[in-house]
């Protein structure tokens, strides 16, 4: 245990809340502090009264209690790759440290801790010829990312990361512990597969596997000149695939000093044959030159070299939406507000078909939205001082002029930036808002899990 250097008139009872913990506090001004409130999007700025790194459900329990006598809001952050807005008062709990991780090859399923990075389960489950289901970034915390409903490079194949777990171990607001699954807490399995982490501290969850060792899969690169070729041969080809074949396809603006160049990127995971993924892909090779073509067969533990997200944190400002469908018209209207010479100071825009798996409904319901859409459009700018609000507008201007293909639902993890409740309530249909509004008042009727995607916002935030 790691006593804190408590701060005089800070806060009540910190003496006492070491005292209790096995985990450490961290208190402004520390390196520590620092360290445990960095999130990816370096945009966010949190600013909690304390941290509080837990290293076990006992110490979650401790937490909850002392912020229930204080009445004191919480902020849960891992991996930090979920942070939308800033926790700024009460306490960042931080489950980083809560890296338990077994791979069960007989039952084909990993149990894992919520610091886990899909990265470690991955390397531990490929000996045993095993994938996990996530999405093109495997430093992303496993258990946020599969909270908001998960939407993995094999989506189209698998569906939902959500669909796949088996139970959750959760701490309630009350500090109770519950081993949630579909037969012993069957309404709050429903929330916790998409609620967004309303209901508790997920503290440990186990997935089922699946049974992936290679793909055929990569990244094809274009130069900016040819989007328009791309995308009208993209959106036509895409239509074609079976189900065991994934892409989508996205703009990259790239950075100084090559800023004012585009790229274009086609990203492809062919679950199946080698052959038959290159047969799959030739269409898309012969558009238009490119600039480079990285689609080969490739271990799945490789799957980030197909999207290459950024590997270091950035400022960025995120928007999605849904489309019910992409036409000549959508792709023109694009074209017109998000192309290659578009002035909107932006990282990238992917537009991701939602069909296939993606579209049944699992063996076991949950709260999951969007699975009527037919494609994902994620749009990302730059939030570096003195271009953000250029950034908002730009992609404003987008959202805008797609609305006429456009849902009025999101999906939690790519919904982006967050706004008011009304906003917010948008990553499910009404129903199933209403019901998830229902339980967190059930459970947690001060607010006290106050940040992130949460439900009742403008409730919770009341006083």
């Amino acid at each position: 245990m790691n006593s804190p250097s408590v701060v005089s008139g800070a806060l009540d009872g910190l003496s006492e809340l070491a005292a209790e913990l096995e985990g450490s506090i961290h208190l402004p001004g520390s390196p520590e502090y620092e360290q445990e409130i960095a999130p990816y999007n370096v945009a966010i700025r949190h600013s909690p009264q304390l941290v509080v790194s837990v290293v076990g459900v006992r110490d979650v329990q401790v937490v909850l209690r002392y912020a229930a006598a204080h009445g004191l809001p919480i902020g849960v952050q891992a991996t930090g790759h979920g942070a939308l807005e800033p926790v700024d008062r009460g306490i960042l709990l931080s489950t980083r440290r809560l890296d338990k991780l077994a791979i069960d090859p007989t039952t084909r399923t990993a149990t894992l801790g919520a610091g886990v990075r899909w990265r470690d389960v991955l390397a531990a489950a490929a000996p045993h010829g095993l994938a996990t289901l996530s999405g093109s970034n495997t430093s992303v915390g496993a258990v946020g990312y599969t909270l908001g409903g998960g939407i993995p490079v094999m989506g189209r194949t698998f569906g939902y990361a959500a669909d796949w777990v088996r139970s959750f171990e959760v701490v309630t607001p009350d500090a109770r512990v519950l081993h949630v699954s579909p037969q012993s807490e069957p309404e709050l399995f429903w929330a916790l597969c998409g609620g967004a982490g309303n209901f508790g501290v997920v503290t440990e969850m186990t997935v089922e596997l699946v049974e992936v060792s290679t793909v055929y899969g990569g990244a094809i690169y274009y130069t900016g000149e040819h989007l328009e070729p791309v995308l009208r041969a993209y959106r036509s080809w895409a239509e074609t695939l079976p189900e065991h074949t994934n892409s989508s396809v996205a703009m990259i603006y790239l950075p100084p000093p090559l800023q004012g160049t585009t790229l274009v990127h086609i990203r492809f995971c062919h679950v199946g044959d080698s052959a038959d993924g290159e047969r799959l892909i030739a269409p898309m090779r012969e558009v238009a030159p490119a600039l480079l073509d990285e689609v080969r067969e490739m271990p799945y533990a490789e799957v980030d070299t197909i999207h290459r997200d950024p590997e270091n944190p950035v400022p960025f400002y995120p928007r999605g939406a849904l489309l019910t469908s992409f036409t000549d018209e959508t792709i023109d209207t694009l074209l017109r507000v998000a192309g290659p010479d578009e002035p909107i100071p932006m990282v990238y825009w992917e537009l991701r078909p939602l069909d296939a798996a993606f579209h049944r409904t699992p063996a076991v319901g949950n709260c999951v939205g969007g699975r009527d859409a037919a494609y994902l459009i994620s749009l990302v700018g730059l939030a570096t001082p003195g271009v953000l609000d250029l950034t908002k507008a730009g992609l404003q201007r987008v959202l805008t002029a797609l609305e006429p293909w456009s849902k009025r639902e999101t999906i939690v993890n790519l919904h982006g930036s967050l706004g008011d409740e009304a906003d917010r309530s948008r990553a499910w249909d009404e129903a199933t808002y209403e019901h998830l509004a229902g339980l967190k008042q059930q459970l947690d009727p001060a607010g006290m899990l106050r940040y992130g995607h949460i439900i009742g916002l403008n409730a919770q935030h009341a006083g």
